[in-house]
């Protein structure tokens, strides 16, 4: 497991790939072991968790994505903050959540990517 996080703001986006998917959540102001928690919406948590970025990368490289929105810090940490215990689901996922926090229209690439396969693959079989 590779961690490369480096001190980053605290709503920086960060990812990591769970299988074929890539997983994203933001970077809290808080420390555990010396590393940042982060929050995230996960299948694995069952919903929306703030947790140590090692249990987060679960295994994986972690990444920075860098900071995709225009409101402060403190307002993406309070309404990140103000959805933790909202459960999972395939419309309210990681990528739905991270770009609500940062004020954004909330939207799934990967959902929508999915959703386009799957209909490719059912017209090819028909």
């Amino acid at each position: 497991m590779e961690l490369n996080v480096q001190p980053c703001l605290p709503g920086t986006v960060v990812a990591v790939n769970v299988g074929p998917i890539t997983h994203v959540g933001v970077v809290t102001e808080k420390i555990v072991d010396g590393l940042p928690t982060v929050i995230s919406n996960s299948m694995r948590a069952g919903g929306v968790a703030e947790e140590p970025l090692g249990l987060f990368a679960n295994g994986g490289q972690v990444w920075l994505l860098g900071y995709v929105g225009r409101l402060s810090p403190h307002e993406v940490m309070e309404r990140a903050r103000s959805q933790i215990g909202k459960q999972w689901n395939l419309f309210w996922n990681c990528e739905h959540l991270v770009r609500w926090v940062h004020g954004l229209k909330p939207e799934s690439t990967q959902l929508v990517m999915g959703a386009a396969l799957v209909a490719t693959l059912s017209l090819a079989v028909a």
